[in-house]
């Protein structure tokens, strides 16, 4: 019998994930108390969304009804922006592993 951890762990593979542990190693080893994403990784990873979010998002969204996720009939990059991470959940989950194998906090700043 799977415990409740192991039944949310299949679900959402995310929470192998750790940040208190995060936190307090580069508390210890740093003496730093925040940690932050750059502007600059912020700004790839919206591109890296609106290159994979592709055109057929803006098509779909500007033949829909005007509503909330189409800003009203205004469908453009702002809403490609918000869409989610295309190759797919195993694709993003795999790259959340590598980035923290990696180790070294790539694209976040230390304060």
């Amino acid at each position: 019998m799977s415990t409740e951890r192991e039944r949310l762990h299949n679900l959402f593979p995310e929470l192998d994930f750790d940040p208190e542990a995060l936190r307090q190693k580069y508390r210890e080893e740093r003496d730093k108390q925040v940690i932050e994403v750059t502007a600059e990784a912020e700004a790839d990873w919206v591109a890296q969304i609106i290159a994979l979010a592709g055109t057929g998002a803006t098509a779909f969204l500007e033949e829909c009804t005007p509503g909330y996720y189409n800003r009203e009939g205004r469908a453009g990059q702002t809403n490609m922006q918000n869409s989610p991470y295309a190759p797919g959940i195993n694709a993003f989950n795999d790259l959340l592993r590598s980035w923290r194998e990696a180790g070294d906090l790539h694209g976040m700043t230390l304060r």
